[in-house]
């Protein structure tokens, strides 16, 4: 849902190169820094695709597991 978010940020620096792909510390850093919502947001406006929100998603939900 919603935590997923902030994978957004992955779609942010991969709009320009859809191959490059951010680290799942990069995504929690800039969570962490500016929220879930507002990294989801600015994912989106930069061309995320469902995908790789999916993935920054993922990266949040694993470091809630350890």
């Amino acid at each position: 849902m919603l935590r997923a978010t902030a994978i957004v940020f992955l779609c942010l620096v991969s709009s320009h190169v859809n191959a490059f792909q951010v680290s799942c510390e990069d995504v929690r850093a800039y969570v962490a820094e500016h929220g879930k919502l507002k990294a989801l947001a600015f994912a989106i406006q930069s061309g995320a695709t469902p995908r790789q929100i999916n993935d920054a998603r993922r990266c949040l939900s694993h470091a809630s597991t350890k």
